[in-house]
């Protein structure tokens, strides 16, 4: 991806584009899509696919009498059910004010059957009219790691790695839980040894589908090319990233 956008700035050796610069112009793009798939996702199949790498489906969740914890990485809701005396049932999430209205209606008062939900700071109270509820199962979009490109190369050692990072293998080669991989690869470690005569720099990639990763950095481009003030590369590159 940075040589994507070094080459839609057509500034492939200039000093003046510091990796860190392509690493913040990526993660502009990356917000910009993320924004735009999470207003989507539940009318667009193609959202759904480009998010699939960031969807959590049918988490457990215990309550605390009628209030549920969503977990650290939660971003947006998909969909929530709940156990009540037995049953499970789909929740609706609702609103402050519709929850001051519902009760007042006998056909839209929340029950074993019409179930509701609402967030606040304590956490997300389910509404279900009478009974007792003992479990909830919460499908959700999860927030991405920022993407980077770390500068620093890591050499071979016994505890060279930390375990979940990705790495990029920059330099000669490099051997990994039994692993030989060469200048371009990519892994994931599960140990902390690595060893070889080659270097590594720990990354993080987009979790978008790849599919979208051009668009991604086209917009990075166009983020770059204003920040440079090149505002005839500017204008090019935003158009192309309106178009798609």
């Amino acid at each position: 991806m940075h040589a994507t956008v070094r080459s839609h700035i057509d500034q492939v050796k200039s000093p003046r584009v510091k990796p860190a610069l392509i690493d913040q112009a990526l993660n502009f793009g990356n917000d910009f899509l993320y924004n735009k798939y999470c207003k989507l996702f539940q009318v667009d199949q193609q959202a759904r696919d480009a998010m699939r790498l960031l969807t959590v489906n049918n988490l457990p969740l215990t309550p605390v009498g009628d209030v549920f914890t969503y977990p650290a990485d939660y971003m947006q809701e998909t969909a929530l059910q709940t156990l009540v005396d037995g049953a499970w049932k789909s929740s609706a999430p609702t609103t402050y004010d519709e929850l001051n209205e519902l009760p007042d209606n006998y056909f839209t008062e929340p029950s074993k059957s019409d179930r509701v939900h609402v967030e606040s700071a304590a956490g997300t109270t389910a509404y279900y009219g009478t009974g007792t509820l003992t479990q909830g199962k919460l499908s959700y979009i999860r927030k991405y790691p920022q993407m980077y490109w770390s500068q620093v190369a890591v050499s071979p050692s016994p505890v060279a790695l930390t375990i979940g990072t990705m790495y990029y293998v920059a330099t000669n080669s490099v051997t990994h839980n039994a692993v030989t991989y060469i200048v371009g690869d990519t892994f994931t470690a599960v140990n902390t040894a690595l060893t070889g005569t080659g270097t590594v720099n720990a990354i993080q990639n987009s979790l978008f589908d790849d599919s979208l990763w051009e668009e991604i950095c086209t917009r990075a481009a166009a983020f770059i090319s204003g920040s440079l003030e090149d505002y005839n590369r500017f204008q090019v590159k935003t158009s192309e990233e309106n178009k798609s």
